[in-house]
């Protein structure tokens, strides 16, 4: 068995060395600045799963923006089997910007993949299951997280339980 892995490793390695040098002025022009080793080798691998553990400015945007553009440019994928998630708006725009660059750049032949944060694809599937968009309250929709109407929403959950709960009222106003 060690034997086997043994082998099936270095076929995998070999692969990769291989898909580097290939696509190596690919990954030199997919974003302004070329990408490092590590960015093209976690574009060209394909794991079952990818933990991505990475510091703020460390390049995570950068590597997703290359293995979208390999999975494209080498034909394993299409757009419309691409789905880019992600908590924030601000990170989705810049995605899209990016992965939209990238095509424009590098003359590849396909549409931008679909970019959303978590919430948005909520509401679009939610929208095409039940034949309309869910209303929502303000507070949910506003962009500014310490908006007005949120602050009152808060400040009134916690007025009710202080009235209902007089240690919760102690406590709160303690810490």
């Amino acid at each position: 068995v060690l034997q086997k892995e043994g082998f099936i490793n270095e076929i995998n390695e070999s692969f990769v060395r291989n898909e580097l040098v290939t696509y190596r002025k690919f990954f030199d022009r997919i974003e302004k600045n070329p990408l490092t080793e590590e960015q093209r080798k976690a574009s060209v691998m394909d794991p079952d799963n990818t933990l991505v553990v990475a510091s703020a400015g460390s390049g995570k945007t950068s590597t997703i923006v290359g293995k979208v553009g390999y999975l494209l440019e080498k034909g394993l994928a299409k757009s419309s089997e691409i789905l880019l998630l992600s908590f924030a708006s601000k990170v989705r725009n810049e995605l899209e910007g990016r992965i939209g660059d990238m095509l424009s750049t590098l003359e590849i032949k396909h549409e931008a993949p679909a970019v959303h944060t978590f919430h948005s694809l909520g509401l679009k599937i939610i929208a095409e299951a039940e034949g309309r968009r869910p209303s929502l309250a303000e507070w949910a929709v506003s962009g500014d997280n310490f908006g007005i109407a949120r602050t009152r929403m808060f400040e009134g959950i916690i007025q009710s339980i202080c009235k209902k709960n007089p240690a919760f009222m102690r406590t709160w106003l303690t810490y």
